[in-house]
């Protein structure tokens, strides 16, 4: 179950996750405003990247601060072949401009972009990059942010299991149209092949605790209320023995992230209405 936690209630103008409930929006506003955005895993630079569905919710947002929480720039993929198309450049080019008119960029880099992270205390072009950071939502509550590879089992103990995962998932991404029309077909119910891929090498190696108790963990030990993290695809709200864990999913599946509103609250934003043909929000999306 996916929903909003934290601040009072409060209209918004765009779509976002709620209990999985097809809710009607009335506000049909074409901006995005809120205190502080938090996205992560965009992948630019892979061919799973949405950079035209992330440059049109880029171009509606408006905020005070956006981390940008890991795995942004895909390097694995671009060793492995070069892939970058102009709509991948316009969305760098986006982010570059948005630090530059006033809103503070925050780059957390993750596993994808591990490269950046010797560059942590620097800040490029007014965006700035961190290893991870601590966030103080409005009503005081202090949350770490990090991307949480750090945290996963599969990263930290089989890195080859991971990045063989990582092949399979950019090759099913590749064929996720066909494999979604033969399921059409077939009758069957739609499902994510490649996101269920990932889960289940996760799963395999996970031990006694999963990706999401582990950083619950991390977060308690330091005396903190809460994690946001990326890295899963899997957008997602809970809280975990008294710490609230947040993951603001993806942009290659999910199309997803995290905000705090200016009343408050943490919410996940559903971004796939947010495109060039579809120029305002529609309705709330089940989560997946």
């Amino acid at each position: 179950m996916i929903n909003s936690l934290g601040g009072g209630p409060t209209a918004l103008p765009f779509p976002v996750y709620r209990d999985g409930a097809e809710t009607k929006v009335t506000d049909t506003r074409a901006e995005i405003r809120c205190r502080t955005v938090f996205l992560s895993d965009t992948h630019i630079g892979s061919r799973g990247c949405k950079a035209n569905e992330l440059r049109a919710f880029l171009g509606r947002l408006e905020c005070e601060t956006l981390y940008l929480v890991g795995d942004i720039i895909d390097v694995w993929a671009l060793r492995r072949k070069w892939y970058w198309p102009r709509n991948h450049s316009q969305v760098v080019r986006k982010l570059f401009a948005m630090a530059r008119n006033g809103t503070r960029v925050i780059f957390i880099p993750g596993n994808h972009d591990e490269a950046f992270r010797c560059l942590g205390g620097l800040r490029i072009r007014g965006v700035e990059i961190r290893r991870e950071h601590i966030y103080r939502c409005r009503d005081g509550r202090r949350m770490l942010v990090c991307h949480g590879d750090e945290y996963d089992p599969v990263q930290k103990h089989t890195p080859w299991l991971s990045s063989l995962g990582g092949l399979l998932y950019e090759w099913l991404l590749r064929l996720s149209v066909v494999i979604m029309k033969l399921m059409r077909l077939a009758g069957l119910r739609e499902r994510s092949l490649s996101a269920w891929l990932k889960r289940w090498i996760k799963r395999v190696v996970s031990g006694a605790r999963s990706y999401p108790e582990r950083l619950a963990a991390e977060a308690r030990r330091r005396k903190l209320k809460g994690v946001i993290c990326g890295h899963t695809h899997r957008p997602e709200m809970r809280m975990i023995d008294g710490v609230l864990y947040c993951n603001d999913g993806d942009w290659v599946e999910s199309l997803s992230a995290l905000c705090e509103t200016h009343a408050g609250e943490l919410k996940l934003i559903d971004g796939k209405d947010w495109t060039d043909e579809c120029p305002g929000p529609t309705e709330f999306r089940k989560a997946a």
